[in-house]
C-alpha cells in the first residue's frame, strides 16, 4: 500500500488484515507519513465484511489463497467481487502450480501441506475458474505461475 500511493500520489489505499498484522503495518505507515492515504483495517476475510461503504478499483490479493481451501478461495473471489467497483479490477498474486510442469512452486506446495492446517498451492487454470466463477472476466497472467489479473 505504501508503494502503490507512493507511485499514484493521488490515490488512496484501504489495507485489510488481520488486527495483530496491523500492529507493525500502523508503525510502517506512520514512518512513512502516509497515515492520510492509507486506511487500515482489521478483521478475518473469511468471517468479516472487507469494505462497509464505497468499493473499490483496484483489488489485490497477495499470497491468501495457498493458506486455504478450495471452498474457501471460491467464496472469497466471490466476496471479492461484490466490492469491486464497475470497471474495476482485481490483482491475485500467490504461488500457482504450472499447468504442465508444476516447477519450484510444487516444493512451495508441499511444504504448506506439510507445515500448515490446509494450505497448498494450485493450478492457474483452477483460480481462473473460481475468478470467472465470481463474475470476473478477461483474466489474464501477467507473470508466469505468480500473478493473475482479471476486470469486473
Amino acid at each position: 500500500s505504501i508503494a502503490f500511493c507512493k507511485r499514484y500520489p493521488q490515490r488512496q489505499a484501504t489495507l485489510f488484515d488481520l488486527p495483530q498484522t496491523l500492529i507493525t503495518t500502523q508503525k510502517n505507515v506512520e514512518r512513512e507519513k502516509m497515515t492520510h492515504r492509507i486506511c487500515l483495517v482489521g478483521g478475518n476475510f473469511n468471517e468479516d465484511p472487507i469494505l462497509a461503504s464505497a468499493g473499490a478499483d483496484v483489488v489485490f490479493l497477495s499470497d491468501i489463497l495457498h493458506y486455504q481451501t478450495d471452498e474457501e478461495n471460491a467464496a472469497l473471489f466471490q466476496k471479492l467481487y461484490k466490492i469491486t467497483n464497475p470497471d474495476g479490477i482485481i490483482i491475485v498474486k500467490d504461488m500457482f502450480l504450472g499447468e504442465e510442469a508444476p516447477g519450484w512452486n510444487a516444493i512451495f506446495s508441499i511444504h504448506m501441506m506439510v507445515y500448515s492446517e490446509k494450505g497448498r498451492c494450485f493450478k492457474g487454470s483452477r483460480i481462473t475458474r473460481w475468478l470467472e466463477e465470481a463474475g470476473f472476466k478477461a483474466v489474464r497472467e501477467v507473470e508466469r505461475n505468480t500473478v493473475l489479473v482479471a476486470s469486473k
